[in-house]
C-alpha cells in the first residue's frame, strides 16, 4: 500500500509541475516538485531512503497546504470568488499532494514506532 500511495504522490507532483510550468513557466518550484516526487517514489522502493523521502513527502504536504490556502486567499481578493480552469486544477493537485503526502509521513511514523519482537 505504501508503495501505490509513493507513486500516486509521484503522479501528483509530475502533473503539477507540468501544470505550474504551462502557467508560471519553470522556476524553482518546479524542479523542487519534480525532484521531490521523484524522490519520494524511488525512495518507497529503497529500505535505505524511506526515511527520507518520508520526510520529503510530509514537508511537502506542508508546503502544498500554504499553497492551497493561500491561493483561495488570493482568490477572494476583490470579492470575487472564482478560479479559472488552470488555476482551480493546480490548487486541486497541490490539494492531492497534501493527502498523499500526509498519508506518507503519517503511515512512516506509525511504522517506525511499532515495536517488533
Amino acid at each position: 500500500m505504501d508503495k501505490v500511495i509513493s507513486i500516486l504522490f509521484a503522479l501528483f507532483c509530475f502533473a503539477t509541475a507540468t501544470l505550474s510550468n504551462s502557467i508560471m513557466g519553470a522556476g524553482m518550484w518546479f524542479w523542487v516538485i519534480l525532484l521531490t516526487g521523484l524522490f519520494v517514489a524511488v525512495s518507497a522502493y529503497m529500505p535505505n531512503l524511506i526515511i527520507v523521502g518520508a520526510f520529503l513527502a510530509g514537508l511537502l504536504a506542508g508546503v502544498s497546504i500554504c499553497a492551497v490556502l493561500l491561493g483561495l486567499v488570493a482568490a477572494t481578493i476583490g470579492g470575487s470568488f472564482r478560479l479559472d480552469g488552470p488555476e482551480a486544477m493546480l490548487l486541486t493537485l497541490f490539494f492531492c499532494i497534501a493527502i498523499c503526502g500526509t498519508i506518507i509521513a503519517i503511515r512512516y511514523k506509525n511504522k517506525s514506532n511499532r515495536i517488533e519482537p
